[in-house]
């Protein structure tokens, strides 16, 4: 079976004129991959791209497309060598696309603006005591001298219970970085209980957030329900939120758990632990400006003319999925499924199937997307989108009846 998967996302932006692309992997699969196997590397930009591995490298096509070629491992592909960087002013920020999903055709402008960040009153850090997490413990330990002084700050280690290593509170106390450089961690265990500790502590004051890092977790050890529910109730708006640090790629039973709740956030990851740590504290002390997509439906597209439609299809993508994150915050799912089936979109609250003839989906009462409906390769224009080009990953494994399968993602 042959399956092509789409895969819309912005990227993230680290300055006015520099912005990364993390390559998609498998977080989680059922089949194995040969560590001598390498997925073939396919990316076609009109801007300057730059990689962290030598085995990409950036070719000036004369009958085609400029971009990025190379061979990947898959250990090559889940750490910074798969991700580039692209160095081109956000000068002229502002792009149109039509969205023509609806009964009459509307645009989606979309501008990348500064965000105004709070610093916040409360930061709780919770840690995975681990095996996994030994060689980061250093580094975490290292970013942790640039978090802001003003907040309240206290940290928990998830291990063999929950140990409260560090408080700001405490009279007499080593720095935060010295707790955390000495820690070794061992076996697996709960993160849950360190979570929701850590989300009551904070909740006692407003504007208060949870930094939760962690490697896989992969089994779901505890009940959840206690945090979910906490959640659920004070959403990112009133309570405090969760934020999600990985410090590898892998499954994460918990965040699967909490991903329809508001209250979980992701920190993008596009570089050594050390370094997204620091940006994040860089950002809440404002000696980094933070800045972020904002889509909204143009209230005057008549004023902008044809030529303003300068965007591809994945904006308006972006920004399906923008409304239907919005949509769960109000708790109004039947809405927001509505609208991940209207464009196509797999969400926390919605999913795809893979069918082999159209016997199975009659059986199932499916209809099949039309191929041409979702959007592959977008225009030059968009270099802003993740998908400005083309990532072949091709998978090869054996299955029973000793037929090659290959599983190829396209972007």
């Amino acid at each position: 079976m042959k399956i092509r998967i789409g895969v819309t996302v912005p990227l993230g932006i680290e300055s006015t004129n520099r912005a990364a692309l993390s390559l998609p992997s498998f977080v989680e699969r059922n089949f194995r991959v040969s560590p001598h196997f390498e997925h073939s590397v396919w990316l076609e930009s009109s801007q300057s791209v730059s990689g962290g591995s030598k085995k990409l490298n950036w070719i000036s096509a004369t009958n085609g497309k400029p971009g990025i070629r190379g061979q990947l491992t898959e250990a090559n592909l889940t750490s910074t060598d798969g991700i580039l960087w692209f160095d081109s002013p956000i000068g002229a920020n502002v792009v149109h696309a039509v969205d023509r999903k609806g009964r009459e055709p509307v645009l989606i402008s979309q501008t990348v603006a500064p965000m105004a960040v709070r610093l916040p009153n409360r930061i709780a850090i919770v840690l995975d005591g681990s095996v996994g997490m030994n060689e980061f413990f250093p580094r975490i330990a290292k970013a942790l001298d640039g978090v802001p002084g003003e907040p309240e700050l206290s940290i928990w280690l998830a291990q063999d219970g929950l140990q409260n290593i560090y408080n700001s509170s405490w009279q007499s106390r080593e720095p935060a970085s010295s707790a955390v450089a000495r820690l070794k961690g061992f076996g697996g265990h709960d993160n849950v209980a360190g979570l929701l500790q850590a989300w009551e502590w904070t909740a006692a004051r407003s504007n208060g957030v949870v930094v939760w890092i962690h490697g896989a977790q992969p089994v779901l050890l505890n009940g959840i329900e206690s945090l979910k529910q906490r959640l659920d109730w004070r959403g990112a708006g009133d309570g405090p939120v969760i934020l999600d640090v990985p410090v590898e790629r892998g499954p994460n039973s918990i965040a699967e758990k909490l991903g329809v709740t508001s209250g979980l956030s992701g920190l993008p990851r596009f570089g050594d632990i050390n370094d997204d740590l620091e940006r994040l504290f860089g950002v809440w002390s404002k000696r980094r400006t933070d800045y972020r997509f904002v889509r909204v439906i143009n209230d005057h597209p008549d004023s902008l003319g044809e030529e303003s439609s300068s965007g591809s299809s994945h904006i308006v993508r972006l920004w399906a999925f923008q409304e239907i994150k919005r949509l769960i915050k109000a708790r109004k799912i039947a809405d927001a499924v509505k609208l991940a089936n209207l464009y196509q979109l797999v969400t926390p609250i919605s999913g795809a199937v893979v069918l082999e003839t159209k016997e199975q989906f009659a059986d199932a009462g499916l209809t099949p997307a039309d191929p041409a409906s979702v959007p592959t390769i977008p225009e030059p224009s968009t270099w802003i989108l993740l998908v400005v080009g083309v990532v072949l990953l091709s998978l090869w494994k054996r299955i029973r009846r000793g037929v090659n399968g290959r599983l190829s993602g396209t972007m």
